[in-house]
């Protein structure tokens, strides 16, 4: 839900609605792809665009007015082909292989410092300030009040260790809040809908400013880092969810050259749906934590 609204910020040409249907596509054929490809019954892990990188699109990139949407979403396109490539010939993996432990293990802590300051900032309970950066917000605010309660149902469903204590943790908070937020009640009649596209996949893209040097010069950094982060994030990722799985090292590799090959085939997709590369999940420690040892999960 995040991803699509960050990516509609970056241009007119881009709609809420074709990055949210590119989010569902380029997520769901990665993780099918790990599920499926994987050794012994898959990969028990989840992929969806780096809400870091989308950001770095939208705003470092587009607003910025550094690249078009364009141009930006070809940088996307070139990275996924460079991600493929290099998993295919084992480049990703050697990259990974000599990442320092501690930088893998920091990678899995920001993601989730990041995620969880993404969620207090969306419920106001943390908030922008000029003096401290951020500050806290009003805690008697009903949203606020509705997410500490779900934070404390969640965590002393998981310390008497009942299964799928963060699915009932976030079921039960928004029942609460379609029950009291009347104004979402007509939503409710389209809750399902078909996804759809408002642009052609291929008008994303603008091949053309590779031929001129001074674009080139602008989209390189773009391609370089959108794949160096995601090499790095899903080392990250992986090294941590491997150790949660007690992978021994050998295979804890061959995971990570299969969540390459996901990642750079989700990313190709991304790139003509409107959406940002695609990247292993820290959420996947929940499936995992829950049980999860398989692509089937």
């Amino acid at each position: 839900v995040v991803n699509p609204v960050v990516m509609a910020a970056a241009s007119p040409l881009l709609s809420e609605r074709d990055a949210l249907t590119g989010t569902i596509l380029s997520s769901a054929a990665s993780t099918i792809f790990a599920g499926v490809a994987g050794k012994k019954g898959g990969l028990p892990f989840g992929f969806a665009p780096g809400i870091g990188l989308s950001a770095y699109l939208s705003h470092g990139l587009v607003a910025s007015g550094t690249l078009s949407i364009r141009e930006s979403q070809t940088c996307v396109f070139l990275s996924g082909v460079i991600t493929l490539a290099a998993a295919m010939i084992g480049t990703n993996s050697l990259i990974a292989k000599f990442t320092p432990r501690s930088v893998k293990a920091g990678t899995v802590v920001g993601m989730g410092a990041l995620i969880a300051l993404i969620g207090m900032a969306s419920v106001d309970l943390v908030v922008s300030d000029d003096n401290n950066l951020v500050a806290l917000g009003p805690l008697l605010d009903r949203n606020v009040l509705l997410s500490l309660v779900g934070l404390v149902l969640i965590g002393t469903l998981v310390q008497k260790e009942i299964s799928g204590a963060i699915l009932i943790g976030m079921s039960t908070i928004t029942a609460v809040v379609w029950i009291l937020e009347t104004s979402l009640r007509p939503h409710l009649a389209n809750l399902f809908s078909v996804p759809g596209m408002d642009t052609m996949p291929w008008k994303y893209f603008d091949f053309d400013a590779l031929l001129n040097v001074d674009r080139l010069v602008a989209m390189v950094p773009a391609v370089l880092a959108f794949h160096l982060v995601a090499v790095l994030d899903i080392s990250g990722v992986v090294f941590g969810l491997s150790s949660l799985l007690n992978t021994p090292h050998e295979n804890s590799e061959a995971c990570s050259n299969t969540a390459f090959i996901a990642s750079g085939i989700g990313t190709i997709i991304a790139s003509c749906t409107g959406s940002s590369p695609i990247i292993v999940t820290v959420e996947s420690t929940t499936g995992v934590m829950e049980g999860g040892r398989t692509g089937l999960t």
